[in-house]
């Protein structure tokens, strides 16, 4: 049985693949989108535990399009899924602003490896794991 499904959104490609990778060999069953609208179509088109995805998607940062209207989106969709933002600011506004979106966490790049793991096992129980309190998203 595979993991619970996890959605990579982040244009760079870099980050995207490697992302995949690490969750993949983490145990969680992992898609991939470089852009809002590739989200989107997944989002549609399969359940999601969980979404993973960048601030600024580069493409379509023109037509106001961006991480924030992902999750508002993913919540009408899949209501159920958790979604975690991730940017490279620190900016305070948009913490509540994600939060605000629906969004459980907000990540900054770059991406500690061992607190993305940490949160996606307190959200993502596998293998029978107990919840973990000692990690509360939105602290």
């Amino acid at each position: 049985m595979k993991g619970p499904r996890i959605l990579v959104v982040d244009d760079d490609q870099f980050v995207r693949d490697g992302l995949k990778l690490f969750l993949e060999r983490e145990g969680y069953d992992v898609e991939a989108a470089a852009d809002p609208w590739g989200a989107v179509r997944w989002i549609k088109r399969k359940p999601f535990d969980g979404l993973l995805i960048d601030m600024h998607l580069t493409p379509d940062m023109e037509h106001g399009f961006n991480g924030l209207d992902v999750i508002a989106l993913l919540r009408v969709h899949q209501p159920e899924a958790k979604a975690i933002l991730i940017s490279a600011s620190a900016d305070a506004g948009l913490t509540r602003l994600a939060k605000e979106r629906g969004a459980v966490a907000r990540l900054e790049k770059p991406l500690d490896l061992a607190s993305l793991t940490r949160l996606l096992r307190s959200l993502f129980p596998m293998d029978g794991a107990p919840h973990s309190p000692a990690l509360r998203p939105f602290v």
